[in-house]
């Protein structure tokens, strides 16, 4: 099975860097991309790009028919399936899959500009290098751990585009690796024939909205979210050494995840959390002995920049979907001291309203063990200074959760009242101030807060109350 999976990981990888190239003999054919972005795929490779248009034709032509084998064999094994639903959640796979191809390609002229989370990387990690500040050169822009400046460093080696490129495929790469864990950590092969198809479509379609802003603009939210449930996968497993290190990795690119450590404390994986504290320190050391002084100086600039700094602000613009967004914008009068208080107070609440359901959660079900650990990337979206709509990638995992649970309900019980919370969460996915514009008072600007905090209390409800779950219907 695991080998099946690598295989097939594999294949949607050639499959993403084939619709890259098919992309780029489109464009030199068309002129939607400009000849400078070519050539940054390639360091100016002028002789290739300057051959004759119908020599690009018959590679376009190659390229598509390439395109079309590797997707044959990654998505659909040796046939194209024939069950009706089946072929439309093929259709819908293929065509997101070039949706978020066509929204990369459309940045790629701005990959080194501040105004993406890429360019800021990009420049951070550049100045890094240079023994600079990262946190000065990008007007403190780049605010995560001097960490991430550094793992970025191979990148660094391609041109830009290149760079950007690849970070975009990795990144796709994450994506189905963590719908294809996420469905296994809740079961979803329970689910058979047009059933399954409808659950992996719902999977899909929570998760597709925040994809697409943040594989465009080059964020680390993907990252972030397959790091966090590759740490949770591997606890399931039993794997402490490998999910205390995957989670010290996750937290020494950005802090909010250690929210996860409390659910591994109340349950007593005290492998985890040793190799976890073990992985924190070695992985935050080891870019010293390449870099001496300008080491400690980044990390003294982090602290400035990313956490008081942080704290100092008010973040109260509607796209910052936590509670400190939410206390500042329903309470702009009230001096920030008062505030900070009043959010830690309430964030403490709901760490401590997590952990009691860990706890609870220990002794049941399978499905409810997940459930309760699916609790932290909301925990964390809450909590954290600044959650930016694009962070909200991490609903991934609970949402699951309630879909399961909803589809795996009859009568009366949990399956009407999940619905009633899947249906509801996504409403207010969907209506939530994307745009600014559309928001004006203060509780229309937080329905990303009120579906947290609703999928909460609603997992943490069932699990409290009830915790099993009644078989599927095949």
């Amino acid at each position: 099975m695991v080998d099946m999976l690598k295989s097939r990981l594999l294949k949607l990888w050639f499959l993403v860097l084939v619709f890259c190239a098919v992309w780029a003999e489109l464009g030199r054919l068309t002129g939607r991309i400009q000849r400078p972005i070519l050539d940054d795929f390639f360091f100016g490779a002028d002789t290739w790009w300057g051959l004759p248009p119908l020599v690009h034709i018959g590679v376009l032509l190659v390229l598509v028919g390439l395109l079309f084998l590797i997707a044959r064999q990654a998505l659909f094994g040796v046939g194209f399936p024939t069950a009706r639903g089946r072929r439309v959640l093929a259709g819908v796979i293929v065509l997101l899959g070039v949706f978020l191809c066509l929204n990369q390609f459309s940045e790629l002229e701005n990959v080194v500009s501040r105004a993406t989370d890429f360019g800021t990387i990009h420049s951070g990690s550049t100045a890094l290098f240079a023994d600079g500040d990262p946190y000065a050169a990008t007007e403190n822009g780049y605010f995560y751990p001097p960490l991430l400046a550094f793992l970025f460093g191979p990148l660094l080696l391609l041109p830009p585009v290149g760079a950007s490129t690849l970070f975009f495929s990795l990144k796709f790469m994450m994506v189905v690796w963590t719908l294809l864990a996420c469905d296994r950590l809740v079961r979803g092969t329970r689910f058979g024939a047009g059933r399954r198809d409808l659950f992996i479509t719902g999977l899909i379609f929570v998760a597709a909205r925040f994809w697409t802003a943040d594989l465009q603009f080059g964020n680390t939210n993907v990252l972030i979210l397959f790091l966090m449930t590759a740490a949770i996968v591997l606890d399931r497993q039993d794997r402490a050494v490998a999910a205390g290190l995957v989670l010290a990795l996750t937290v020494s690119i950005k802090v909010i995840p250690a929210v996860l450590c409390l659910h591994f404390l109340v349950t007593r994986r005290w492998r985890v959390l040793g190799f976890f504290l073990a992985g924190l320190v070695g992985f935050n050391l080891l870019p010293w002995l390449f870099l001496q002084g300008t080491w400690w100086e980044s990390w003294t600039a982090y602290f400035d920049a990313g956490v008081t700094g942080k704290l100092g602000q008010r973040l109260a613009q509607p796209d910052n979907q936590s509670l400190w967004g939410l206390i500042n914008r329903t309470l702009p009068d009230v001096p920030l001291e008062t505030l900070r208080w009043v959010w830690m107070g309430l964030s403490a609440a709901l760490a401590a309203f997590a952990g009691y359901v860990s706890l609870r959660a220990r002794a049941n079900d399978t499905l409810a063990q997940v459930a309760a650990v699916s609790l932290y990337p909301l925990l964390g979206l809450l909590v954290s200074p600044g959650s930016w709509v694009v962070h909200y990638t991490a609903v991934l995992l609970p949402m699951a959760v309630v879909l399961t649970v909803a589809m795996s309900g009859t009568g009366p019980g949990p399956g009407r009242w999940s619905w009633v919370l899947f249906f509801c969460a996504n409403f207010a996915f969907t209506m939530s101030g994307w745009s600014r514009a559309t928001v004006n008072a203060s509780i229309s600007q937080s329905w990303f807060v009120a579906a947290a905090v609703m999928l909460m209390i609603g997992i943490g409800t069932w699990i409290l109350v009830r915790g099993d779950l009644e078989p599927a219907e095949n």
